[in-house]
C-alpha cells in the first residue's frame, strides 16, 4: 500500500480555503514549491519522506491560517471573518427586527392610526435611529471582514450624521432612503467581493429604498387613502416606509447569518516563513 502524500492532502485544503480567488491555481503552486523543496532538503538530512513532509507542513502552519497571508487588500487589512465581524452579524440579525417594529411604529405614529401626536412621532423617530445605528455597525463589520478599515471612520461618521438627520426629520425619509441605498450597495459589494458569497438575498437593503419610495410615489398619484391635514396620504407614506423597512430585514438577516457563522481566524505571521 502505497504511503500517503501530506503534501498533497495539505494542497487540496488549502485550495478549498483560497477557492474564492482567481489566482487559487498560482498561489497553490508557489506553495507547493516551498513545501517540496523544503521537504526535500530534510530528506537530504537523513529524514524520513513522511516525518520530513509532516515536519514542513508543521512549520507552515494550518491552511486556514496560510489562506489569510494572501488576503491582504490594496491597503494592507486582512480580509477574513474575526470575532468582531461575527458581532456584526449578530448585531444585523437584531437590527432586522428593529426595522420591522419601526416599519409597525411609523403606523402607529401615522393619522391612519389616530389623530397625530409628537409622543408617537417621538418614539417613531427613536426606533428609525436605533435601526440605523445599528445597521452602521453591520456597515463597520463588513468593511473590518473585508480588510477596509481606511473606510470604516469616514463611513461610520458620515453615517452617524445621516442617521440623526433620519431620525430627527423622519418624514423626509424618502429622501434619506435613497441616500442610504448608495452606501448599502458599496457595502454589499464589498461584502461580496471579501467573501465570494453573492447571496441574493443581499441586495434587498439595497432595493429597499428605491422601492419604498417607488410604493410613496404611486400610491400619491393614486391618491390612495384618507387626506390629512396637510394634504399628504399617510397610506402613501406609511406603505412605502413598511416596504423598505421589511426589504431592509430581509438583507440584513441574510448578510448577519453569514458574517454570524464564519469562524474566526487569529493570524500567525510566521506562517509564511519556512
Amino acid at each position: 500500500m502505497p504511503e500517503p502524500d501530506l503534501i498533497d492532502s495539505y494542497l487540496g485544503e488549502l485550495r478549498r480555503s483560497l477557492r474564492t480567488r482567481p489566482d487559487v491555481d498560482d498561489v497553490v503552486a508557489e506553495v507547493q514549491d516551498h513545501l517540496r523543496e523544503a521537504a526535500d532538503r530534510l530528506q537530504a538530512t537523513g529524514v524520513p519522506r513522511l516525518e520530513a513532509e509532516r515536519s514542513t507542513i508543521e512549520r507552515f502552519g494550518q491552511p486556514a491560517l496560510l489562506a489569510t497571508a494572501f488576503t491582504l487588500t490594496s491597503t494592507g487589512g486582512l480580509a477574513m471573518p474575526t470575532t468582531l465581524t461575527r458581532a456584526a452579524g449578530a448585531v444585523a440579525v437584531a437590527t432586522a427586527c428593529c426595522w420591522l417594529i419601526a416599519g409597525a411604529a411609523h403606523w402607529w405614529a401615522s393619522e391612519l392610526f389616530a389623530p397625530f401626536s409628537t409622543d408617537r412621532y417621538a418614539i417613531f423617530g427613536a426606533l428609525t435611529f436605533a435601526a440605523l445605528v445599528g445597521t452602521l455597525v453591520v456597515l463597520a463589520g463588513v468593511l473590518l471582514r473585508a480588510g477596509r478599515k481606511d473606510l470604516m471612520v469616514a463611513a461610520l461618521v458620515l453615517g452617524g450624521v445621516l442617521a440623526a438627520l433620519f431620525a430627527f426629520f423622519s418624514w423626509m425619509w424618502p429622501v434619506w432612503g435613497l441616500i442610504v441605498a448608495v452606501a448599502l450597495a458599496g457595502m454589499v459589494r464589498v461584502l461580496h467581493t471579501s467573501t465570494g458569497d453573492r447571496a441574493t438575498a443581499d441586495w434587498a437593503v439595497v432595493i429597499a429604498w428605491p422601492a419604498g419610495f417607488g410604493m410613496f410615489v404611486v400610491l400619491n398619484i393614486m391618491e390612495v387613502g384618507p387626506v390629512d391635514e396637510w394634504g399628504d396620504f399617510p397610506a402613501a407614506n406609511t406603505v412605502g416606509f413598511v416596504t423598505a423597512a421589511s426589504l431592509m430585514a430581509v438583507g440584513l438577516v441574510s448578510i448577519g447569518r453569514r458574517l454570524l457563522t464564519e469562524q474566526t481566524v487569529v493570524t500567525s505571521r510566521s506562517l509564511v516563513e519556512v
